[in-house]
């Protein structure tokens, strides 16, 4: 009656990787609108510091969503053969580093290297 640890590797589909390709390009094009906007209005840096601050962290979050969402079949699938064996299904989703990005842009003026 031991615990087993297991990580999978789930290869991604054709469709999804459209997906995700496309997303990078509207999140590219959504950084270069908010560039634009700041310099539109000529933002303090202060105010650059929280946009870009509040921007990152949404775009680590929809990715991060996007390829857990990208392994729930396969996670269902595995959970489901595991369960018919009997056995109790416990499923562990990974961080993206949100809180040290944001440490990173508070140090570097809302900029990422």
């Amino acid at each position: 009656h031991g615990v087993a640890f297991k990580i999978e590797e789930v290869p991604l589909s054709p469709d999804f990787v459209k997906v995700y390709d496309d997303s990078v390009s509207l999140w590219v094009e959504a950084m270069q609108r908010f560039q634009e906007a700041a310099e539109l209005i000529d933002a303090e840096n202060r105010m650059k510091k929280t946009m870009w601050g509040q921007f990152w962290s949404s775009h680590q979050r929809f990715f991060k969503y996007l390829c857990i969402a990208a392994k729930v079949k396969h996670a269902v699938q595995t959970a489901r053969e595991a369960v018919k064996c009997g056995k109790c299904v416990v499923i562990g989703l990974q961080s993206t580093g949100e809180a040290r990005t944001l440490e990173q842009l508070e140090r570097d003026d809302g900029e990422l290297s």
